[in-house]
């Protein structure tokens, strides 16, 4: 899937960057980034879907062209996502 798909079809391609993370109709700025052991990257996120404003904490870890994100939100078991990064 091309990456100008990012936030316009599903399933959608997801773009990480050092500012901001663009979902299919969402968007989040990351407000703040610290690495953990093992290669693991907690980012704090302000986001905005469909209108409602929120605040997430998502992990993520990155070996080669995948990554795997995860939030750990109360009352829900972690899910973990796995990405492959998109060509060119």
């Amino acid at each position: 899937m091309p990456a100008e798909k990012i936030g316009t079809t599903i399933p959608a391609p997801v773009l990480y960057t050092d500012e901001k993370v663009t979902g299919y109709e969402n968007f989040c700025e990351v407000t703040q980034t610290e690495t953990l052991d093992e290669g693991v990257t907690r980012l704090a996120l302000r986001c905005d879907a469909e209108g409602e404003i929120y605040e997430e904490r998502k992990f993520l870890m990155v070996q080669g062209d995948t990554m795997w994100a995860w939030s750990l939100v109360e009352g829900f078991d972690p899910t973990m996502t796995e990405f492959q990064r998109c060509p060119g």
